[in-house]
């Protein structure tokens, strides 16, 4: 009878804690959640960008960009809402994204620019984790993880890439596109 009641006990706990959380159906899609609804971020086909710098002589730096200067999604610095993922894929869930900030140098009017990698004149990889913010997954849900990032993040724009997509091939068409999901902090 004491086994019977326990396990009633912790079935309704279960589902009161799963009601916490709405139903997310598309997996490596983020959202916010906002009072307890789901909000979707801005969704842009970002074109893979190549910058050849002095003519090849000073390497080349590739880019995700984003048309529009500024995403519609806008939040205030100190208080961003819970971002959610569902990830049901083996391995590490961290593997699966991969959060930029808007790229500060030489900044264009009409687009934003996420930094992907950067080579010199020999193919040497240059580092680009300036771009790159640091955050961690936790579990909240059967599949789902809240993104928590290490440091508050700063005024300006960022992108959010889930690695599902993420593949650049060098011999692709010029025009290749990402989808990536992007808002800003103010």
């Amino acid at each position: 009878m004491k086994t019977t009641f326990k396990i009633l006990i912790l079935l309704i706990i279960a589902k009161g804690v799963s009601q916490d959380l709405p139903v997310i159906e598309k997996e490596k899609k983020p959202y916010f959640l906002v009072q307890g609804e789901l909000k979707n971020f801005e969704k842009v086909k970002a074109k893979f960008d190549v910058r050849v710098k002095g003519l090849g002589y000073g390497g080349s730096e590739t880019f995700l960009t984003a048309f529009d200067k500024n995403s519609p999604v806008r939040y205030k610095a100190g208080e961003l809402p819970k971002i959610l993922i569902k990830i049901t894929s083996d391995g590490d869930p961290e593997d699966y994204l991969t959060v930029f900030r808007q790229t500060r140098k030489k900044r264009k009017k009409d687009r934003r620019r996420f930094k992907q990698s950067s080579m010199a004149l020999g193919g040497k990889a240059r580092d680009v984790s300036e771009a790159e913010i640091q955050f961690e997954l936790n579990k909240v849900g059967e599949n789902i993880y809240e993104i928590e990032f290490d440091n508050e993040l700063l005024p300006d724009e960022y992108a959010l890439v889930p690695i599902k997509t993420f593949s650049h091939n060098p011999t692709a068409p010029y025009n290749s596109q990402q989808t990536i999901y992007c808002f800003g902090v103010d």
